[in-house]
């Protein structure tokens, strides 16, 4: 199955995964204690995360598909795609599984979120902002024609 982006679309996903970056670096300067015992906040943080990591998800297969690097069987292998050809950086890679079993845990086990696992998002997010950026530039490339 193949699917197509307009650039239209591609801009949409990048403007709300700018926009829930921010608010997800915002929200992770509180403690995780009141993070996930605030309703509103946690719910915020756990959908601002979602929409981050599904950003960098669509944009990684968008650039495979791109690239002609194949078809990955899922999220994980589209991302060990982008590492294996330097698209990505080994720390990168290393941060993927993370993004792709958070993004999990939070749609299919929300009421399972921890304390432990709202405070590792909270560390990690500056690393993950840095990979979305790496992948972001690389889909303006292709945007641009260069």
């Amino acid at each position: 199955m193949a699917f197509v982006l307009s650039k239209e679309a591609i801009k949409e996903i990048m403007k709300n995964a700018d926009d829930a970056f921010e608010l997800i670096q915002e929200i992770a300067g509180l403690a995780p204690e009141m993070i996930i015992s605030d309703l509103k906040i946690g719910l915020a943080f756990r959908y601002g995360f979602l929409i981050a990591a599904q950003a960098i998800l669509t944009l990684s297969n968008y650039i495979v598909i791109k690239e002609n690097l194949g078809i990955p069987k899922n999220f994980l292998e589209s991302l060990m795609m982008l590492k294996s050809n330097k698209i990505l950086s080994k720390e990168d890679g290393e941060i993927a599984g993370f993004i792709v079993d958070t993004r999990n845990l939070i749609l299919h086990e929300s009421a399972e979120i921890s304390t432990k696992d709202i405070k590792s998002i909270s560390e990690k997010i500056e690393k993950i902002k840095e990979m979305y950026d790496r992948i972001r530039q690389k889909v303006e490339q292709y945007l641009t024609g260069q």
